[in-house]
């Protein structure tokens, strides 16, 4: 009778299962490494053609504007990521609560010893994690501004704190519109819609 009156375990971001859960099954798929590629990949080719087009018409007309270049360069490599970070963002969360009423598995999260909270929490943070998985592992390809000067250590932790802010707004967008609707896809068309009327005004 004593186990009946038990509380609940509390759970917090840090041993939440559904985090646990949710990010071992997309690392051990191949949709998680093909993302990161992917990611990794067109902003390698972005900085590339850019670099290399600073390099040809700057340094040759005027050195002391490599500097300039720089920054220009780096601007354009955080705005991408902030671009990029806006789609795969809503992606990753639009079927975290949908999902689970399609499969019909929602009932049973429910009656687990997981609070709403705890389930909120833990769909929320496991999107968020992998984005910043991916935020981190372009900061090598943002330190290639450096080589042009211009950008310091300070710009660099501005633009990481802004695009974790970014990756938390766009998650959260997207698992808004998953938990008060029952179609993954009526919930990624709204989170879209939403966030492309939010940017064109």
């Amino acid at each position: 009778t004593s186990s009946l009156h038990e509380k609940p375990p509390r759970w917090n971001w840090m041993n939440n299962p559904i985090i646990a859960k949710e990010l071992k099954g997309r690392m051990r798929g191949r949709q998680g490494f093909i993302i990161l590629t992917a990611y990794l990949g067109l902003l390698s080719l972005v900085i590339y053609g850019v670099y290399t087009y600073t390099i040809q018409n700057t340094y040759y007309r005027n050195p002391g504007l490599l500097q300039q270049a720089g920054k220009q360069v780096f601007l354009i490599v955080v705005l991408l990521e902030i671009i990029l970070t806006g789609f795969i963002g809503p992606a990753l969360t639009a079927g975290a609560i949908s999902s689970e009423r399609e499969r019909q598995t929602f009932d049973q999260l429910r009656i687990s010893l997981l609070s709403a909270k705890d389930i909120v929490i833990g769909k929320l943070g496991a999107s968020v994690m992998y984005l910043l998985l991916l935020i981190v592992a372009a900061i090598p390809l943002q330190s290639l501004a450096f080589f042009l000067g211009g950008v310091g250590m300070a710009e660099v932790l501005i633009s990481i704190w802004i695009l974790t802010l970014s990756a938390v707004n766009f998650c959260t967008l997207g698992l808004y519109f998953s938990s008060i609707n029952k179609r993954t896809s009526i919930a990624t068309t709204l989170s879209y819609s939403t966030l492309v009327i939010s940017v064109l005004i």
